[in-house]
């Protein structure tokens, strides 16, 4: 696959996350998936070493199935009523790819309304680890790295 390719699958989970199709989303997960987002310092980014740091999310794909089957139960309550949330991929880069996996540099924008308050804008960066795994390509490995250093409730995925 080469960088436009990788952008459409960027582009179509972050459509399937706005339209709350966890279960599909879910399928473009690799098994062996560690979701992580260090909780923002104000140091380097390269200073942001996951040993040190607390994290917002810490997380392998079954925790991802246990929350979305929470949300789905309807007594999740801080998705009660459901956040709204629209994500803006952009400044997509391939950064290494061999014929089975692939190093993703993406940024996002995405705004969070709950109620009829007004919209968040939550900002960052993300670099993803893809896999070439049963002919499907498969999110192996997500860091994102917030731009604020405080955030509010955060049961949305990015």
């Amino acid at each position: 696959m080469n960088v436009v390719d990788f952008e459409q699958l960027l582009y179509r989970e972050a459509r399937l996350l706005d339209r709350t199709e966890y279960e599909a989303w879910l399928e473009l997960l690799s098994d062996r998936l560690h979701y992580f987002a260090p909780v923002r310092s104000n140091v380097a980014d390269e200073d942001l070493d996951r040993a040190r740091l607390l994290a917002l999310f810490d997380d392998r794909k079954a925790d991802l199935v246990t929350r979305i089957k929470r949300i789905r139960t309807g007594h999740a309550h801080a998705e009660q009523p459901p956040t709204r949330v629209r994500r803006l991929i952009s400044n997509v880069l391939l950064l290494e790819q061999s014929d089975e996996e692939a190093q993703i540099a993406s940024s996002f924008l995405a705004t969070v309304s709950r109620w009829e308050q007004p919209a968040r804008v939550v900002s960052g960066g993300r670099e993803d680890r893809w896999a070439l795994e049963d002919g499907a390509w498969r999110l192996r490995e997500r860091r994102i790295v917030f731009d604020l250093s405080t955030t509010a409730n955060l049961s949305f995925l990015i």
